[in-house]
């Protein structure tokens, strides 16, 4: 299949509950390196970025090999799948998911948070929001092509563009799209990092919408200019209502000299994992022996693969995010203190013992 590596490996051969490992190597978009986004970053730093994303699925690795070196074999039948889409819809992933669908499936997957949703305590997710993946580009008509003498007069895919983002929101961050927010019912306040606070969230994530890429370019004269969307929903918002709604807000905002054609990428409903499966239970009993701090159940954010996993291999899935050890890091991956990463490395081993009994 075209596109980013997929990476597939097997531990085969033991008795027990099989679990399957999905991970990411990198959330740079394809196609849209840091240079050409006109990003300040340096190459280096984009470099360390794409591998700052392996810190998870290496934990992942080193503490199976930290089971074969003292037990002398995996706690259960384990496969690891890592792949090259972080958030960019993962539509190839899905399809690559049901091709291999029978070599995959396994009793449980096990996946590492997107988002830390606390920096003090370690989360396990309850619920993860809905996703609605959009790209949408803005061309000149055909026939009309901007030139030097003409450009002041008509407008631009850019200038319609920019129009079209700049109004997703208004002062107050909310989005604008009618209808975004009609299949919220109860209200919505603004989630808490207070250690002390309940995180076993029903309606305190806000829904977004996320700008992820925007660029443009010119092909023999004629200009285009394109974007690349993410609306992140909560409760029971229709990812396919946002979708069609979405499309209606950017048509309107197009002058009849330009035109807009639209990619949709992934469609996913707010999911609600079975917290009170044993399994659950007994990862928050060894993330809290971890940390010496009680693990929480928490609202997660959209990730792509883990609505693929269930989607397309119908699997339940623990979702886990790790304490930060050092102020201004969002999370594990982005501290360099070796302690955090046998932080990790630990609390994959302690998960693999608590699925595997």
């Amino acid at each position: 299949m075209p596109g980013p590596p997929i990476a597939v490996a097997h531990g085969r051969g033991l008795q027990g509950p099989k679990v399957l490992f999905c991970g990411h190597y990198s959330t740079v978009p394809v196609g849209l390196p840091h240079e050409e986004a006109g990003s300040s970053a340096s190459p280096a730093t984009a470099q360390a970025r794409s591998i700052d994303q392996l810190t998870q699925a290496m934990a992942f690795v080193e503490a199976c090999r930290a089971w074969r070196a003292v037990a002398g074999q995996l706690p259960t039948p384990i496969s690891v799948l890592i792949a090259g889409e972080g958030r960019s819809g993962s539509a190839r992933l899905r399809s690559f998911m049901r091709m291999y669908a029978d070599e995959l499936r396994a009793d449980i997957a096990l996946a590492p948070g997107l988002r830390i949703s606390c920096c003090s305590v370690p989360v396990i997710n309850s619920k993860l929001r809905g996703l609605c993946c959009e790209e949408f580009v803005v061309v000149a008509a055909r026939g009309g092509r901007l030139t030097e003498a003409l450009g002041p007069v008509l407008a631009s895919p850019t200038q319609i563009l920019a129009r079209i983002l700049g109004d997703l929101h208004d002062p107050s961050g909310r989005v604008t799209i009618p209808g975004f927010y009609s299949d919220i019912a109860a209200p919505l306040r603004p989630p808490t990092d207070e250690p002390g606070a309940s995180l076993d969230w029903t309606t305190a994530v806000w829904p977004t919408c996320e700008i992820e890429t925007v660029g443009s370019s010119r092909d023999s004269g004629t200009a285009r200019a394109f974007a690349r969307l993410s609306f992140h929903l909560v409760c029971d918002q229709d990812p396919d209502a946002v979708r069609r709604n979405f499309h209606c807000f950017a048509r309107s905002r197009v002058p009849p000299d330009l035109r807009i054609e639209f990619a949709s990428g992934t469609l996913a409903h707010t999911v609600r994992f079975a917290a009170s499966w044993h399994l659950f239970r007994n990862v928050q009993d060894a993330l809290t022996a971890e940390w010496g701090r009680q693990a929480v159940f928490a609202y997660g954010d959209a990730a792509p693969a883990v609505h693929g996993l269930r989607d397309a291999l119908g699997m339940e899935v623990i979702v886990t995010s790790f304490p930060e050890q050092q102020d201004g890091c969002r999370g594990p991956c982005d501290a360099p203190e070796l302690a955090n990463y046998r932080g990790c490395i630990h609390s994959w081993a302690r998960i693999l013992d608590a699925v595997a009994h």
